[in-house]
C-alpha cells in the first residue's frame, strides 16, 4: 500500500493529525464492520491496513502534503535547464511524463 492509496480509502488529503485519521477510521469501521455490514469484511481489511499505514507514516505524509513551499523540493528551474539542454542536442528525443 502506498500513501495515496491509504489516503483514498478514507477520502483524505492535505496535512493530517492523528485525530483526523482516528476520526475517519472510526467512521469507516462503523460502516464496514462485518457485524453491521456482512459484505464489508474485505473493505474492513483495507480500512485496517490503511489506518495502520497512515499512523506509521504520518510524519512522512505531512512532509509530502505540506503546503509550505520550503518543505517541498522545487525542481522547476533545474528541470527547465536540463530540458533546454536536451532540446539543443541533435538526435536526442525525450518525453516528459508525470507532474
Amino acid at each position: 500500500m502506498n500513501i495515496q492509496q491509504a489516503l483514498n480509502i478514507f477520502g483524505l488529503s492535505g496535512e493530517l493529525t492523528e485525530q483526523d485519521i482516528k476520526k475517519v477510521y472510526k467512521q469507516a469501521a462503523l460502516k464496514f464492520h462485518p457485524d453491521r455490514n456482512p459484505v464489508g469484511a474485505e473493505m474492513m481489511k483495507a480500512v485496517n491496513a490503511a489506518f495502520d499505514f497512515l499512523m506509521q507514516n504520518i510524519d512522512r505524509i505531512n512532509d509530502s502534503q505540506s503546503s509550505d513551499d520550503n518543505a517541498r523540493y522545487n525542481f522547476g528551474e533545474e528541470l527547465e535547464s536540463v530540458l533546454s539542454t536536451l532540446q539543443g542536442k541533435a538526435g536526442v528525443i525525450f518525453e516528459v511524463a508525470g507532474n
